[in-house]
């Protein structure tokens, strides 16, 4: 089962830390989105009662029981708040806390599909046999086995150290950024931002409530010390030798201890482990930027903008960087060595840059930002009017995710998009209500390519985007020997590969092996089942790759979905898919 909710889970369990502050949701790069309000913040509560259920209003005849161990030990975890919600609306049931024995039972329950819950403090908060966004949910019911669960819980993994600065004296106030290497194949390839921290009065810092994965830590700092002398205007002041000394700026600095992002060490962490990672930073002479800005006549020029760029992630110039604007010229001082994204004029213009001197950048420098417009259509060619379109960028892009709405004719635009690869969302019904719909197919200059890939170079952008309408809910049973499996990645594949990032689907196959796949867009597809489809480590195979699904295609089961409505459900229910035939389950 699928929960978009997992991005907030996560950063429930980064906030366990009182020192570590989340400042990246990871849920924006799925499918839809469900508000969801976790019962683990009465942890404490539930701790005080007894070891009983806590909920005795109910009648059915099933249970559902087992016990919670350390996924690392093996050992029983007592004490943990164990509690099921309803599949339907996450609504919490009922809960109990375990034994000594790490044993639990939720009892005088229904026939019923049910999310089950773990947690306990030194523990990562999550669903039974979690994935990522994936996890189990438990199916009770008549021949259903739910009386002997195991429930492994991951102890957090924690990452402190010390920033020091020249001489070895700690580095106060320090943003320390810790990016995480996304596991899941089918999204963005570029490190993903899982928490930013100030150090305290000593250096220090700590992440806590981690969970296992490959990291890169990057440190941004300024020496207390640096004064940044400037005059506005002349790019080439005399300084005195003294104030020279003082105009120092502290690189960006990766563990472990370069200035060299691309030999940044990563930092591997295992459920319960618990790592250091000092580093130490070096003043060099802070450097100084000047921009000639342009622009067309009768109009304003918006300030420019300089930012750092961090493992594909914009962030601020710089601690203390100064930006001084007047008349055509914006100068930047207390610059540190690195990589920088610059933008300036109007129409805008967009460069990068490796800052290692001192210099003037011509008005003319980079790739203009254009202007991305298209007529937004159904998969018949109707106008599809009043939606909410994003732009989101890709690996290797920089910017950040650019929204427009759809008139009435179907027509949007993107006044200022900046050159590279971008993806293309279009969500309807509001923030309240919102409902995707999948972008099946862009057309640009009398070609058409399947999926949501949008890319921009030099030059103004015309496209014509078909969207789903009335996308799908395929339900459907993963099977071995005639019997339902659980925790088998299903996967839907489109017909046509190259469209695998926007119009696949994924899901985890529930206790009894059932299944859901959310916003399916019209199409000829394939679905596969693969059993062990995360490793121990919670690694997943490489699911996106078409040479790797392309192995598991013959042992599928094919599918056709239409894009039509549910005429039993009502005007605007999609349309609800039971497959006749169970997926059968292959092996890894």
């Amino acid at each position: 089962m699928k929960w978009e909710r997992v991005g907030k889970l996560a950063s429930q369990q980064a906030s366990e830390s009182a020192r570590c502050m989340p400042t990246l949701s990871q849920g924006t790069r799925k499918d839809g989105a469900r508000s969801f309000v976790f019962f683990g913040a009465a942890l404490f509560a539930v701790a005080a009662m007894t070891h009983a259920q806590s909920n005795a209003a109910l009648t059915g005849p099933y249970r559902i029981a087992g016990t919670v161990v350390n996924a690392v030990t093996g050992q029983p975890v007592g004490g943990a708040a164990v509690a099921i919600l309803t599949a339907e609306d996450s609504h919490t049931l009922a809960s109990t806390v375990t034994g000594s024995d790490g044993h639990f039972a939720l009892v005088r329950l229904p026939a019923a599909k049910f999310e089950l819950n773990a947690s306990k403090r030194g523990y990562l908060t999550s669903f039974f046999d979690q994935h990522g966004d994936f996890n189990s949910a438990i199916v009770t019911g008549d021949d259903q086995e739910t009386g002997d669960l195991v429930f492994e819980l991951a102890p957090n993994a924690v990452l402190s150290g010390v920033i020091t600065g020249d001489g070895g004296d700690p580095v106060q106030g320090a943003k320390v950024m810790l990016f995480r290497r996304p596991a899941d194949h089918g999204s963005n390839d570029a490190p993903e931002e899982a928490g930013t921290m100030m150090t305290d009065d000593t250096g220090s810092y700590e992440f806590s409530g981690l969970a296992a994965g490959e990291y890169l830590l990057a440190v941004q700092a300024t020496p207390w010390y640096a004064m940044h002398h400037f005059e506005p205007g002349e790019a080439d002041t005399q300084e005195t030798e003294n104030e020279a000394a003082l105009d120092v700026a502290y690189p960006v600095t990766y563990f472990d201890s370069t200035t060299d992002e691309a030999s940044a060490t990563p930092i591997e962490l295992t459920s319960g482990s618990r790592q250091e990672a000092n580093v130490n930073l070096h003043a060099v002479p802070a450097l100084h930027l000047i921009l000639s800005v342009s622009q067309d006549p009768g109009t304003t020029a918006p300030p420019s903008d300089l930012r750092q760029v961090i493992f594909g992630t914009e962030a601020d110039g710089g601690t203390d960087m100064v930006s001084v604007g007047h008349g055509e010229i914006t100068e930047f001082y207390g610059l540190a060595p690195g990589e920088y994204h610059v933008q300036q004029g109007n129409p805008p213009r967009e460069a990068d840059m490796n800052l290692s001197a001192s210099q003037q950048l011509d008005a003319s420098a980079g790739a203009p930002a254009v202007e991305v417009k298209g007529w937004l259509r159904s998969a018949e060619g109707a106008p599809v009017s009043g939606a909410t379109l994003s732009l989101n960028p890709r690996a290797g892009t920089a910017g950040k995710s650019i929204s427009a709405t759809s008139d009435k004719t179907g027509n949007f635009s993107f006044p200022a998009v900046p050159p590279g690869r971008w993806s293309l969302q279009v969500m309807t019904g509001g923030i309240e209500a919102a409902t995707a719909m999948p972008v099946m197919a862009i057309a640009e200059d009398g070609q058409t390519h399947a999926g949501d890939r949008v890319t921009v170079s030099d030059g103004p952008v015309s496209l014509v985007a078909r969207v789903s309408t009335h996308p799908a809910r395929m339900e459907g049973f993963a099977r071995k020997n005639g019997k339902g499996v659980s925790g088998a990645m299903v996967v839907l594949v489109p017909k046509d590969l190259g469209a695998m990032a926007s119009l696949a689907r994924r899901d985890q196959s529930d206790s009894d092996g059932s299944f859901t796949l959310l916003d399916v867009a019209p199409g000829e597809y394939t679905i596969v089942a693969i059993a062990d489809g995360w490793d121990d480590h919670g690694q997943e195979i490489d699911w996106a790759d078409p040479a790797v699904i392309g192995r598991y295609l013959p042992g599928g089961l094919s599918v056709t979905v239409k894009d039509e409505l549910d005429s039993t459900a009502g005007a605007q229910s999609p349309r609800r898919i039971q497959l006749a035939g169970a997926v059968q389950v292959q092996a890894r």
